[in-house]
């Protein structure tokens, strides 16, 4: 949820979004932040066409290469790792 207060480090997450392009944008942005160093982000429907989270995913990417990187890319999830 985007307005579940949040102040704890969190070891890894699964976003499973709402599919549009905006809500997986802003779940990125609202909770990749909490995750530890290292810690795993994986996210589901990633190269679903019918939805756009590859969209959200790969802007997401670009503006924080210094922050997260790719560690898997195929079926249908796509998973990162925080820098």
């Amino acid at each position: 949820s985007l307005t579940i207060p949040w102040d704890k480090e969190l070891v890894g997450m699964y976003i499973d979004s709402g599919h549009q392009y905006e809500l997986t944008k802003k779940e990125l942005t609202r909770w990749v932040p909490h995750v530890k160093k290292d810690g795993i982000i994986i996210l589901d429907d990633y190269l679903d066409d019918r939805v756009d989270v590859k969209k959200a995913v790969d802007e997401y990417m670009e503006e924080n290469q210094d922050k997260v990187k790719v560690v898997e890319n195929q079926f249908m999830g796509f998973v990162m790792v925080k820098l």
